[in-house]
């Protein structure tokens, strides 16, 4: 006879032994039998993910009201979307510990704003002794309002837009992001607010290497050339990713903004740069080639750069075409100027990296059926006699295999149990029958 039948059967009851002490003994001896209890060694091809915690922090702002009352609670609502928000960028990690923080008041008089830093704590998991990359892409600047909470609204909405951007492009690599401390750009009766958001992103695998790119915007202010540069840059990353792919990345900068011409007109530039991580076959280096891209002749030399990048990022769309699954990435920055004064003319000088990658040994699936947790203990509220005892007691031993079914039904009956004994006991999983008297107390 054994105890469990085709889930426990390792746990061979020894034939002297009486039912009820058969099954304590099966659960605290693993029984009479001597055959060890191997695992199967061949699933350990890799190691499996741990858990890992790390802090983040973001300022909130509430909305200005008319009374300390209004804006506190205000202020809690800010708190309640900024936990939201975090909770969405981060999964399928997830949010705990979240710390409002200590209010500071931003404006005084017969109007209250209340702003402060936030903080959480991101559980994640992660390959074994890594750890996620922190960075900060590049600024967010909202369009600027003549009120003060118009400005802040338009803030944090230009801010969450960027951060839901990046998490399409990372996918669940992305762990967490926030919105930084918002600063304020213009002055006068114009309010306007910028800040940098940072990413919190899950490594890539492989050895690390970097492209280079460039971005460009033009507008009638300075906000608008802002939105078109950090839209150029937002452009060349998905390109990036796209042709490297997403899984590649890890992280990337719009680089540092440079005024080109400021005034009626705006026209703003950077070099990007993002940084890929990939192992190649046998750890092989990348193979680099250089190549030259020549833009067009135009009478605007910002044009005639812009002419230039195209023509070279042309190519290595062309260079991925030819190399397939060996196409690594690809850059664009260095330049130099062919023809100056009333028409303009520069020339790039392109890289393309190439090389084999290695496959990725992803961790053994876990076929293991998870274990459930086993109760504290009997209710001590339900304390009168238990009620079709041996009805249920048969159905918890048939339903794990167990027996002998009426002997063992009989013992534990017979100590008449009460309600919180077997209803504790019904809880328990086949695999840690021993708490129906270890925890439940039944058969006491």
């Amino acid at each position: 006879m054994v105890a469990f039948g085709t889930r426990m059967n390792r746990f061979a009851l020894c034939a002297p032994c009486s039912a009820w002490l058969a099954i304590v003994a099966v659960a605290g001896l693993s029984g009479c039998s001597d055959e060890p209890v191997t695992g199967d060694e061949n699933n350990q091809t890799s190691s499996k993910p741990v858990e890992v915690r790390f802090e983040v922090s973001g300022e909130i702002r509430g909305e200005v009201a008319s009374s300390s009352g209004a804006a506190q609670e205000s202020w809690k609502a800010a708190c309640t979307r900024f936990e939201k928000t975090l909770t969405e960028i981060a999964a399928p990690a997830t949010v705990e510990k979240v710390d409002c923080g200590t209010t500071k008041q931003l404006v005084g008089g017969s109007i209250v704003e209340l702003a402060s830093i936030a903080s959480a704590t991101i559980v994640a998991k992660l390959p074994k002794d890594s750890a996620p990359a922190s960075f900060q892409p590049g600024d967010v600047m909202a369009v600027a309002a003549s009120n003060e909470t118009d400005a802040a609204a338009s803030w944090l909405e230009a801010c969450e837009a960027s951060l839901r951007e990046a998490k399409s492009l990372y996918g669940e690599r992305l762990l967490a992001g926030s919105c930084g401390e918002a600063k304020s750009y213009i002055g006068g009766s114009i309010i306007g607010y910028r800040s940098s958001p940072t990413l919190w992103v899950a490594p890539a695998r492989g050895d690390a290497t970097a492209v280079a790119g460039f971005a460009q915007g033009a507008g009638i202010s300075e906000q608008a050339a802002h939105a078109a540069w950090r839209m150029s840059c937002d452009a060349w990353l998905a390109r990036t990713a796209l042709l490297s792919g997403a899984d590649h990345l890890d992280s990337y900068s719009c680089g540092k903004r440079k005024t080109v011409i400021g005034g009626s007109t705006w026209i703003v530039e950077s070099e990007t740069s993002v940084e890929l991580s990939m192992r190649l076959v046998d750890d092989a280096a990348p193979t680099v080639e250089t190549f030259s891209a020549k833009g067009e002749e135009l009478a605007s030399q910002t044009a005639a750069k812009a002419s230039a990048i195209a023509a070279c990022e042309l190519e290595i769309g062309k260079r991925k075409e030819t190399l397939g699954d060996r196409f690594l990435g690809g850059s664009c920055a260095a330049m130099k100027a062919l023809k100056g004064g009333s028409v303009h003319q520069l020339e790039v000088t392109g890289t393309v990296l190439s090389g084999e990658i290695a496959p990725v040994e992803e961790p053994a699936p876990d076929t293991e059926e998870p274990i459930e947790p086993s109760p504290v203990g009997p209710d001590p509220e339900q304390s009168q006699p238990a009620e079709g005892c041996t009805n249920r007691c048969l159905a918890m031993m048939d339903a794990c295999d167990a027996g002998p079914r009426e002997s063992t039904c009989e013992s534990i009956c017979s100590a008449s149990p009460t309600e919180g004994e077997l209803a504790c006991a019904e809880q328990v999983s086949c695999e840690n029958f021993g708490d129906w008297f270890n925890v439940c107390n039944l058969g006491v």
